[in-house]
């Protein structure tokens, strides 16, 4: 069994930027929409063919704790929003 992961210990870990509450558990991590839900954090992928920070609103709506984002934060959000100190999020090699 795993052990809570608060989203302070993801930003020291990913060595981002965390405005507000660093406090809230982490139970998930996902980068696709519709499973986040409560305890997830959302990573906001930018993609060819579509920008995945549209859907941060919808996340949030469903109880993610946080979005890791390489755009600032919209205010009022500062609290979840760890936010990496690179430009951009290296995408992992995904062909089979």
């Amino acid at each position: 069994m795993n052990e809570p992961v608060t989203l302070k210990q993801l930003a020291e870990v990913t060595d981002a930027d965390l405005t507000g509450d660093d406090t809230r558990v982490v139970d998930d991590v996902t980068h696709d929409s519709r499973k986040a839900g409560p305890g997830s954090l959302f990573v906001a992928v930018r993609g060819e063919l579509f920008d995945a920070h549209k859907f941060v609103p919808q996340v949030l709506e469903q109880g993610a704790v946080g979005v890791i984002s390489e755009q600032q934060p919209p205010e009022g959000e500062l609290w979840r929003w760890p936010q990496p100190k690179f430009s951009t999020i290296p995408r992992a090699n995904c062909s089979s």
